[in-house]
C-alpha cells in the first residue's frame, strides 16, 4: 500500500490497521505503544472506525483482531504497552480496560502489569455526584513471550520503578481527541527498547559494548509501531528517541496533521 508519509524514520499510512497489519511483513517492530479509540464517545463518520461500534462486545472484538495484527509484526521478546480508558453508561463504568485485558489474554498474550496512569489534569466532565472524579486511565504492558526485553537502566531513570505514574494530560486544545503525552510515550519506549538498536542479522536487542552471539556485524535501530497512530505523538516521539516508526491511522484529517508533525523532524522522502 502507498504511504501517506514517509521520512527517513518511518511510514506512516491512512488504512484500516486491521486489514493492513495482516499484509505486514511479520517480526518488523520491537514494541508497539498505543491508545485505541475510546468506545462510543465520538464517531466521525468513518467506515471501519474503531470506538462506534453498537456494543462493547462487538468494540473489544475489533480492537482484540488489531493487536492480532500487532503480535504478528512484533518480534518474540517485543513488547505492547496500551492505555485504554473506561466508558461510563448511565452513571456506571463499563470495566472495559479489564474487559480488554482479559480478552487479549485468551488472545495469547501475556499481562505482564497495569500501570496507573494518574493524569493529574482531571477530565471536562468529571463533575459527578455518585462516583469518585476520573483522574486516572490504565496502561497495560503485554509480551509476545515470557522472554521480553525490559529495559532495567531506563525503567529506574524514567518511571521510578513504581506501577504508578504522574504524567500531566494537558491537552491542545487544537486537536478534538485525547492523545497520550509525549512523557508517557517515550517511557514505554525507552523501557520497551534498547538506545542500541537490535541485531540486523538475529534480532537480538544490542547492549553498550554487547557483540552479538551470531556474529553479526550491523546494528539498526528499533521500531516502534501505532495502530491506532491519531496525530502521530508516538511516531514522533520515536523518531525523536532516534527509532524508526510503523504507523497506521484510518482518519485522513488525522494522517494529514500527523504528517506536519513528523516532517518537522526527519527528513521527507
Amino acid at each position: 500500500m502507498k504511504p501517506f508519509f514517509k521520512n527517513d524514520f518511518g511510514t506512516l499510512y491512512n488504512a484500516d490497521s486491521i486489514s493492513l497489519l495482516n499484509e505486514m511483513e511479520s517480526g518488523v517492530s520491537q514494541c508497539c505503544v498505543t491508545s485505541p479509540p475510546s468506545y462510543g464517545e465520538r464517531d466521525f463518520g468513518i467506515d471501519g472506525c474503531i470506538g462506534s461500534e453498537g456494543s462493547v462486545d462487538d468494540y473489544l472484538e475489533k480492537v482484540v483482531s488489531v493487536f492480532k495484527g500487532i503480535k504478528k509484526l512484533l518480534c518474540d521478546d517485543g513488547t505492547l504497552w496500551v492505555a485504554v480508558k473506561d466508558t461510563v453508561a448511565d452513571g456506571f463504568a463499563q470495566g472495559i480496560p479489564w474487559l480488554l485485558a482479559s480478552r487479549l489474554r485468551k488472545d495469547g498474550w501475556i499481562l505482564v502489569q497495569d500501570i496507573v496512569w494518574n493524569k493529574r489534569v482531571l477530565e471536562k466532565n468529571s463533575a459527578v455526584s455518585r462516583r469518585f472524579t476520573d483522574s486516572h486511565d490504565t496502561l497495560f504492558l503485554f509480551a509476545k513471550t515470557g522472554k521480553y526485553f525490559f529495559n532495567m537502566g531506563a525503567m529506574r531513570t524514567a518511571a521510578g520503578k513504581n506501577s504508578v505514574w504522574a504524567i500531566s494530560n494537558r491537552q491542545d486544545h487544537r486537536i478534538p481527541v485525547q492523545t497520550l503525552p509525549p512523557r508517557l510515550v517515550s517511557t514505554c519506549i525507552l523501557i520497551g527498547t534498547s538506545d542500541y538498536g537490535v541485531c540486523s542479522k538475529c534480532g537480538t536487542f544490542a547492549t553498550r559494548g554487547n557483540k552479538c552471539k551470531c556474529k553479526g556485524r550491523e546494528v539498526v535501530p528499533c521500531v516502534v509501531i501505532d495502530p491506532f497512530a491519531g496525530f502521530g505523538t508516538t511516531l514522533d516521539v520515536a523518531q525523536r528517541l532516534g527509532r524508526k516508526y510503523i504507523g497506521v491511522e484510518i482518519n485522513g484529517s488525522f494522517c494529514s496533521m500527523a504528517s506536519k508533525k513528523l516532517a518537522c523532524f526527519g527528513k521527507a522522502l
